[in-house]
């Protein structure tokens, strides 16, 4: 985000008691600007977040779309069904894995699967999580120098709205579209 985009995005989170916006702190400015900056250097082009109630219960998700170089070889389809078999194998007996087609004619190699996540510097220290990746081969272009993988990943500790939240990233993926784009690289739809 540029840093008009941050204060937009930041004041408009911010609220006093009264539900009235409130000016964010120059320290927060920087820290999500930094943020922004580091997301999209490493690839990311979408990052956002769900907290909220569903069901009358706190609930947390997170999704994430980054795009980042894979050399999958000559065959897409393939490389995502190895992808599918060696991951969910070294991930683990509580991991499922699997190819699926698009309707953007790529293979998606997804898999589902816990994950803990650990800070000794917070209570609790440990918060287990259900993840949801998905990798789908980027096609290639003419002006293209190497091959991309696009990898969608999606996680919630809240496992009582997994199936709720499921279609958030199914949509996700029955959505894709693959265009020609300029030198920058392909374009996500």
């Amino acid at each position: 985000m540029t840093e008009d985009e941050v204060r937009a995005h930041a004041t408009a989170r911010l609220r006093d008691g009264a539900g009235e916006a409130r000016a964010p702190s120059d320290e927060t400015l920087r820290e999500v600007l930094e943020h922004s900056q580091r997301l999209s250097e490493a690839g990311t082009l979408y990052c956002g977040s769900f907290l909220g109630e569903l069901d009358a219960e706190l609930s947390l998700a997170t999704l994430m779309v980054n795009v980042v170089e894979f050399p999958y070889g000559d065959d897409p389809r393939l490389a995502t069904e190895g992808m599918a078999q060696s991951l969910s194998a070294a991930r683990g007996p509580q991991w499922a894995g699997g190819l699926y087609e698009l309707p953007c004619g790529q293979p998606a190699c997804v898999l589902t699967g816990p994950v803990v996540f650990q800070s000794p510097d917070a209570e609790p220290d440990e918060v287990a999580y259900t993840k949801l990746q998905a990798f789908v081969p980027v096609p290639e272009t003419s002006d293209q120098q190497e091959q991309l993988l696009l990898v969608v990943d999606f996680g919630s500790p809240s496992r009582q709205h997994w199936e709720r939240y499921m279609e958030v990233p199914a949509r996700l993926l029955r959505s894709l579209s693959f265009t020609e784009a300029d030198s920058k690289g392909p374009e996500h739809g």
